[in-house]
Formats: C-alpha cells, structure tokens, sequence
C-alpha cells in the first residue's frame, strides 16, 4: 500500500523523472507535458502562486491569448482529473493559480552526472524552454540543501567572490558572530545582483589566487570584555589589491547585536566599498553593470532612467538575470510614478517583469521587494504586496529594500506605527548605499503620516542634501513648508524644482495626476489647498 505522509504535504520529484505524489503517497503524475509543465512553474514559483497570464505566456506563448486561455483551462482540468479526490489541490480564480497544500520538492540524492532537474518535462515551447534552461542552470550539478557549499561556476561574465572567515578560535561565541556576519555580507552580496560565492574558513593564510577569484572579503571578529570587534578588509585579485577596510564596536548582547541596525549599516559599507572602488571596468560583470543602472533610477531624471534600462537589458544576454528584470519592472513603476506612464499596457509589462524576475530569483528580497512595490503602488493589489513583502523580509531581515517594502505594505493597511519603525531601520541600513537618500524620503513619507511635519521636513531635507536633483524631496519640501506656514522657505524650494521642471508651478501641486500620493491618501489637499 502507498505511504501516507505524515506531514499531509504532496511530494514533486524534480530531479530525473519528474512524480507528483499526493498525500496518500499515490501517484498523481498528469500525462501530458503542457499540464506537467504547468505543474513544474508553479513548483518553483514563490509560495506556489502565478498569474495566470504568466503561466499561458509560459506554455502557450505562439497562441493567441483566446487560444491560450482556452487551452489553460483545458490543461486545469485534466489535473484535476488525475488528481481526482484531492483535485482541489489546485486552486485557481481568475487572475491566479496556486497549490493549496504544503508541497515538498524532492531532488533526489546526490546527483549523478546525467541527472538534472525537470530531465522528462518537454514542453515544445520558446519561452517554457528559456525558462527551463535558467532553472537547470541554477540548480546544475547541487542538491538542493547543499548548493550554497558548493565552489562558485566561474563564468567571465560573473563576479566570483571569496567571504573568508577564520578557523575556530575555541569560543563558541566569537565563531557563532563571524559567520553571522560573513552570512549577512554573503546575503547581500547575492541579492543585489549575480555572484558566484563562497564562504570558506581560513588558518590565516590568504586564499590562492589561481581559482578564478576577483574579490576577497575578510572578515575578523574578535571577543573582549563586554564588546565585539569587527574587521573587514576587502582585497581585488589577482594581486590582493587593497580595496578598503572597516571596523565596528558592539556590546556584547546578542539580542541588541541580532536586531541591530549598526551591523546592517556595516554590511552596507562593506557591499558598497565594492561597487564603488573596484576598479577602472566597471561594466566587465553583469554585477557591476547592475550597480550602476541602479543608481541612475533614484535621480529623478529621464535620461538616466532610459540609460539604465538600457544598460540592464544589455547584460541580461544569454542568462537572464533576476535581478536586472526586477530593476526593469521598477523603472516602469518609476514612470508610471513620476511621468505619468500608468497606462494598462505598462501596468502590465511591470508585472509580468516582476513575475519573471520572481521565477528565476524567488528567494532574493531586492527582487521580492521591487516587485511588491510594483504590486502595491502600480497593480493596486495590496494583499499581495504585502504577501511579497514578507516573503523578501523573511528571506532578509536587514537587507533595507525588504525593510522599506514591509514598512510601505503597512502604510497601505493602516498599520502606521510599526511602517515608521520599519522605514527608521531601512533608512539606517541603507546608511552608505549610493541611493541612500531614497530611505530617507521614505523616512519623510512615513513621519508625515503619522502627522510628525517637522520630523518629515527634516527628513526630505536630507534627503535634498544627499541628491539635490531628486525631485520627490522638493516637491515635499515644497509642500510640507507651506502647510507649516513657512512660505519663505517653501519659495526656497520651489525656485529648485523650477530649474529641474521648467514648468512647475504650485497649482501643478493640487493635480490629482502630479505625484504626491502619500499627500492625497491622508487627506492633506484640502489643507494644501487652503495655503495656496
């Protein structure tokens, strides 16, 4: 008789042949590839839930979207069929499909060499077969629990990074705190963009320079008195070059050290000193080339917008990278925000971006948080905003674009005090980061709705201080100085805005089309309004 589960959770092996098993241990395998293959998209995608359109674009993308959709529901309910009394193992409403039970994937044990991960799904299509590949790719020559320990694939294309961490020092303590810190380091190395990685221990000799190796990060923790030291020094090969170096002092306190923002700062700096001092190619590495696009969408203006797209479309060659979809999603959100752009066809792309950047990256919080933006401030989906939120916060409680899309997530659902906490700790985690100031204007945006003006003025003026181009700060700091009757300073502002928005004037500031939308969602344009 067939094993019964104990955890009551259908089983999928995706390693060789692919089985599902339901919680009966019976074998609910669909015979056909396009249902298989449906089944294998929703396996790996973020909590087991797709779009439907995301889904047809996968299986059916040389149809029509009638025959596509036509064909969808066909391909539903031959599932179901072979699923028979548990068919509702599969729920689905009318813009997305999920498994509705706990499902484990299985990959086997160790993989032998001509095993790989979905080898008998088939599915004779262009954007299934792109999909397929970056999958198999991922996860090539791993198992699932031990690929991280695995030495990075060296790919020209790929910045291959070295996290060195002493051998054990005999305390327990001081060993637990390196690696935590190496961990975090290693963390947001990976989320912000494609990095072959590997986290090793060292006797105190330097790692060899023949592996393929560009960066070294050392990393040294030291346990005195009531204080914890932290030193890392950041080293470029072949020939170690001296990148930088940084300290940090913490009170022994695991609990302040566990949830203290310092040490994300720190993380921060670490990260950063890269991105900024490596060298004279920036653009020799999808890493790099992702760094800079980045920072050219928080200026505020166009031309670098479109340049940044340009250059992350350019690096996505290939091997498409997660990361660089998530960042083309969020430029169509920054367009839609800042330039009108809100029409339903670019609504759509952001989300279909995002989608596919979930689906090659579905456990990486800046691509999980850059979609949950997209959803809460583009889809207008809250629910699931705040769902994707989560899933980046769990997957990194210091990485600060995780911390800042919980923090918005809480605006939209009313849960002021706790959004404030959050956007304080992403503001002191991105402390360092190139785009640093866009913490700070969320900063501003979170004081103001809990009525703290002067708090949100501060704020928004740092953020002036930090990008004097960003033009979001000045049109706060437009608008918040007049509500708190300081005209002179708000003529102060506006005179700045004008030479970036030729023609701004303050009765653009009551459009309901002009972005100000934390002013409208609390009500504040009747107030404005009265100023004017």
């Amino acid at each position: 008789m067939p094993h019964k589960n104990d955890v009551n959770e259908f089983v999928i092996h995706v390693r060789g042949s692919f089985r599902l098993i339901d919680d009966d241990g019976l074998d609910r395998t669909p015979k056909g590839m396009k249902e298989r293959g449906l089944l294998a998209l929703l396996a790996f995608a973020p909590s087991n839930r797709r779009s439907r359109s995301w889904l047809q674009d996968k299986l059916w993308s040389d149809r029509s979207p009638d025959q596509a959709s036509t064909s969808f529901r066909r391909a539903l309910s031959n599932i179901r069929k072979v699923l028979g009394p548990s068919s509702n193992f599969l729920g689905a409403d009318r813009t997305n499909v999920w498994f509705t039970r706990p499902v484990r994937l299985d990959f086997g044990e160790e993989p032998s060499s001509n095993s790989e991960v979905l080898e008998d799904v088939d599915v004779p299509d262009a954007e299934f077969e792109n999909w397929i590949r970056d999958l198999r790719q991922e996860y090539q020559g791993d198992t699932q629990t031990n690929r991280l320990r695995q030495p990075p694939i060296r790919r020209p294309d790929i910045t291959t990074v070295v996290v060195s961490v002493p051998n054990s020092t005999g305390s327990h303590n001081e060993d637990f705190l390196a690696l935590y810190a190496a961990g975090l380091v290693s963390d947001r190395l990976q989320s912000l963009s494609d990095v072959g990685l590997l986290v090793e221990r060292s006797d105190g000799e330097r790692v060899a320079t023949s592996n393929g190796v560009d960066l070294v990060i050392d990393v040294q923790s030291l346990m005195e008195g009531d204080s914890w030291f932290l030193h890392t020094g950041v080293f470029a090969q072949p020939h170690r070059r001296f990148l930088w170096s940084g300290r940090l002092r913490l009170p022994v306190s695991f609990d302040s050290i566990w949830k203290s923002p310092e040490l994300s700062e720190f993380v921060g700096r670490v990260v950063t000193s890269i991105i900024q001092r490596n060298a004279r190619k920036p653009f020799s590495s999808k890493y790099f080339a992702i760094q800079a696009a980045a920072k050219k969408m928080f200026d505020g203006n166009r031309g670098n917008i479109e340049e940044a797209v340009g250059i992350l479309e350019s690096v996505n060659g290939e091997m498409v990278s997660g990361v660089a979809l998530a960042w083309l999603g969020f430029a169509r959100l920054t367009n839609a925000l800042e330039f009108g752009e809100n029409d339903p066809e670019n609504v759509e792309y952001a989300k279909q971006l995002s989608g596919d950047a979930i689906a090659r990256a579905p456990s990486n919080p800046l691509v999980l948080a850059l979609a949950a933006q997209i959803q809460l401030k583009l889809a207008g989906d809250f629910e699931y905003g705040h769902h994707l939120s989560d899933l980046a916060l769990e997957c990194c409680d210091q990485n600060p674009y995780a911390l800042d899309s919980m923090s918005q997530a809480c605006f939209f659902r009313g849960e002021y005090d706790r959004g404030l906490r959050l956007a304080n700790w992403a503001q002191q985690s991105a402390k360092g980061l190139p785009n640093a100031f866009f913490w700070d204007m969320q900063c501003c945006l979170s004081a103001l709705s809990l009525g703290c003006t002067d708090e949100a003025i501060d704020h928004a003026r740092l953020c002036h201080i930090r990008m004097p181009t960003y033009r979001p700060a000045l049109r706060y700091l437009i608008t918040l100085n007049l509500l708190a009757g300081r005209d002179s300073d708000a003529a102060r502002f506006e005179t700045k805005l004008r030479s970036l928005e030729p023609d701004f004037s303050l009765q653009r500031l009551m459009h309901p089309d002009y972005p100000l939308e934390t002013l409208r969602t609390l009500g504040l344009g009747g107030d404005l309004k009265a100023r004017l």
